[in-house]
């Protein structure tokens, strides 16, 4: 049981590491502003993030078998697992660990240059088009005064 638990974990440390290449190749392409490529990667995100999630469910299944219990973790599962698995197992978990760490801090980034981005867009829409009710120049219809506005500047002169 320990040695299909050990598998299944290193199946979920490949595939989260791979994720993590993943993330890392966002925040080149985001920076980089190439949307084909970002779409391309997205979709890449989402094949993995199944497959995290397929394994996760077995997981979880072991780990009911081992213990009885629906939540348990690897502390709860250790007793129930020959002695001579745990060393491996710890070890795993650890690399886990620091994987699932660097892969939510690029994430993080990669939100941070998305949200950074989409005001950079956002700020040149607003340049190119001003809003209708935004300054205009002229006569408001508001005004009781019939004079025509004389330009400061005399191009006759």
């Amino acid at each position: 049981m320990g040695s299909s638990l050990i598998d299944l974990l290193e199946k979920m440390l490949k595939l989260h590491k791979s994720l993590q290449q993943i993330s890392l190749n966002k925040t080149a392409v985001i920076k980089e502003g190439n949307l084909t490529s970002l779409t391309a990667l997205m979709q890449e995100e989402q094949k993995h993030i199944h497959a995290i999630n397929t394994l996760e469910q077995k997981r979880i299944g072991l780990m009911t078998e081992l213990t009885g219990k629906k939540s348990a973790g690897l502390q709860e599962a250790l007793p129930h697992i020959e002695e001579k698995e745990h060393e491996p197992l710890l070890r795993m978990q650890e690399e886990m660990l620091a994987v699932l760490t660097a892969l939510k801090e690029t994430n993080t980034l990669n939100q941070l240059l998305l949200e950074q981005s989409m005001q950079f867009v956002s700020l040149n829409m607003d340049l190119l088009m001003p809003s209708a009710d935004g300054q205009t120049y002229g006569n408001r219809g508001d005004d009781q005064s019939n004079e025509t506005i004389k330009p400061l500047f005399d191009s006759q002169a």
